[in-house]
């Protein structure tokens, strides 16, 4: 009944939080490796010209192309969106 049915729904919202908790560690680990890579990478001379351009997107950090394997976080966030919508249908659907 409606008690069971907001235990279940805490449950859910626990297992949740606990995945946010893990996926908010791998985060702060994988950003602590990265400013770590970048304090190890040496810098580039700058150029002397001051004239600033747009960033040109087929070069740099700008480029949004394939790199293999696709983020594993980015594929778990998409996972959690998947699973919360599809809750909301089964909830919309039992009504």
């Amino acid at each position: 009944s409606q008690g069971n049915q907001q235990w279940g729904q805490m449950e859910v919202t626990k297992a949740r939080l606990q995945q946010t908790q893990t996926l908010l560690n791998k985060i702060q680990v994988r950003q602590a490796e990265v400013q770590e890579k970048i304090r190890q990478t040496p810098r580039p001379p700058q150029p002397s010209s001051t004239r600033t351009s747009a960033p040109d997107p087929s070069q740099g950090w700008y480029y949004k192309g394939s790199f293999g394997d696709p983020d594993p976080l980015e594929e778990e966030f998409k996972r959690w969106e998947r699973e919360a919508e599809l809750e909301e249908l089964k909830r919309q659907m039992g009504r």
